[in-house]
């Protein structure tokens, strides 16, 4: 029976798609899981963390490092795994993982239980965020990825906006402004329930089999300016894992913003995210990734600078000006590989690329928490940090302006 007579006779191809569209959303939702919850979660309850198990800035950042740690090796084994299995199967694999790690984190009580827990989560992001986005693109046209990638980092700002009026609502209802261990666990309940649908619901195309053994660049030197790309996409490595986590204690002890108030900022900024990242991947459908990549990196930089020097409303308008464009530029990393690779080889080119992302951010938590120690504020490191996102612009105004497709 051909397709269309199916549909007529009421068969079950118009159900098939439904199951497919259902499928491919649980899909999209999956980088909550590694960006919000894996990420995200640590930045926002640092505060709470530090002051009821006596940490400081130096050891809070340490965790920071080890999470990129884990995601470094992560990347490594997916890029080795990426030719043995179907993405769907690491993607699963990876939800698994980070459900376990966030159940965990809700237990610990010292200083390398903290370590072993963010070794989970950090690592089983690898596992999501490397092979969702070409999974999500696989059935759209070349001009419609960067929309259709753009909907993971959209996700992404959803659930991080979620998570800080949430925590901030847990914390005003039970009287406890310290209150942190029920957060990691109600991430563990969503996690499993998304994973439970990516089993039951999630049946993706197959990818083709890719024949070469052992650890190589080649899948990553097909991409076209793949060293300047790479490159710049260390640098914000870098620039993200030293903010990420202490953006919420700088607003609080260098900006004058109180608990609630630098939580409902963070949560503010993880709105703006919601619209930015599929408007900014539309754009560079239009226009090219090159513009779009250098306008996101280079507005990141001042957002961060006026974080850093600003204070009050000015550290507030940083913060949204930072937190508006610079959840997109993974996507648009992730579109312009996407433009060169096909699903199963996509994988393992980002996974590749993903290995100096990785390496690269391996220190700057704990720098920028020595720093603060130091110093006494984040104003220092703050401003590095910007600067290395300004050479990140730099680099990819190097580019051709419109990437093939």
């Amino acid at each position: 029976m051909t397709e269309v007579a199916a549909v007529k006779a009421g068969a079950t191809v118009p159900r098939s798609r439904r199951v497919m569209l259902v499928g491919t959303a649980l899909v999209t939702v999956t980088p909550i899981v590694s960006h919000t919850f894996g990420r995200s979660t640590y930045g926002l309850l640092l505060p709470a963390m530090e002051d009821t198990m006596g940490l400081n800035h130096a050891q809070t950042g340490l965790g920071g490092t080890v999470i990129y740690a884990a995601y470094l090796l992560g990347v490594i084994a997916v890029a080795l795994l990426s030719r043995r299995f179907e993405p769907i199967t690491i993607l699963r694999g990876g939800v698994a993982i980070a459900g376990l790690g966030l159940v965990w984190m809700a237990t610990v009580h010292s200083l390398p239980a903290l370590m072993f827990g963010l070794l989970l989560t950090g690592g089983a992001g690898a596992g999501i965020w490397i092979t969702s986005p070409g999974m999500v693109s696989a059935s759209v046209a070349p001009q419609r990825r960067g929309v259709m990638i753009g909907l993971l980092t959209a996700s992404v700002g959803f659930g991080t906006f979620v998570l800080g009026i949430g925590t901030t609502a847990a914390r005003q209802s039970t009287g406890n402004e310290l209150l942190w261990r029920p957060v990691w666990m109600f991430e563990a309940v969503v996690t499993a329930f998304i994973l439970l649908g990516l089993v039951l619901v999630a049946r993706p195309p197959r990818t083709e089999v890719v024949s070469a053994r052992g650890f190589s660049l080649d899948r990553l030197r097909s991409v076209p300016n793949w060293k300047r790309v790479t490159a710049a996409y260390a640098l914000f490595a870098a620039v993200g894992a030293g903010i990420s986590p202490f953006l919420v204690r700088a607003l609080q002890s260098d900006a004058g913003l109180s608990k609630a108030g630098a939580a409902s900022v963070f949560a503010a900024m993880s709105l703006l995210a919601i619209p930015g990242a599929p408007l900014l991947g539309a754009l560079s459908d239009r226009v090219g990734r090159k513009p779009v990549m250098v306008f996101v990196l280079g507005a990141a930089g001042t957002g961060t600078a006026v974080v850093a020097l600003g204070h009050g409303v000015v550290a507030v308008l940083g913060t949204f000006l930072f937190g508006s464009v610079w959840s997109s530029y993974p996507t648009l990393v992730a579109t312009y590989v996407r433009d060169h690779t096909e699903a199963r080889g996509f994988s393992e080119a980002l996974a590749t690329m993903t290995i100096f992302y990785g390496a690269a951010a391996l220190s700057a938590p704990f720098l920028t928490g020595w720093l603060a120690d130091l110093t006494g504020h984040f104003r220092a490191p703050f401003v590095g940090l910007s600067a290395l996102c300004l050479c990140g612009a730099a680099l990819m105004a190097g580019l051709p302006t419109r990437s093939r497709r």
